[in-house]
């Protein structure tokens, strides 16, 4: 039977997302085995309730590392973006105005009168 505990699966999967670790390294910081982490993320093992409070260690100490690493994301991203700009204008404005469609879509619910509307 699962015991309750102060972090769900989902959450934990999402904090290491978020901190740029794999399931491996997380293990590694933490020293526990690595199915261990797997297990936990899968819900077939208890969190134990400290980890919260480690994990907000961790945390601590790459926050620096993290920023870092999103800013170089970041960077790259923008770079990629311009060099399509510069090879294929055709394509890179097009794409633009799918993406912004896109988050569009995603903002408004949909209703009925929007399908009468594309008909």
């Amino acid at each position: 039977m699962k015991t309750a505990s102060y972090m769900k699966p989902s959450e934990l999967k999402k904090w290491r997302v978020e901190q740029f670790l794999s399931q491996r390294a997380l293990a590694e910081l933490l020293e526990v085995h690595q199915n261990t982490v797997l297990n936990w993320e899968k819900g077939h093992t208890a969190i134990p309730g400290t980890l919260p409070l480690a994990l907000r260690d961790l945390a601590d100490t790459r926050r620096k590392l993290v920023e870092e690493i999103r800013k170089k994301r970041k960077i790259l991203a923008e770079r990629r973006a311009m060099k399509m700009a510069k090879q294929h204008p055709e394509h890179y404005a097009e794409m633009v105005e799918r993406m912004r469609k896109a988050r569009l879509a995603r903002r408004r619910p949909f209703n009925q009168q929007d399908a009468v509307v594309a008909l």
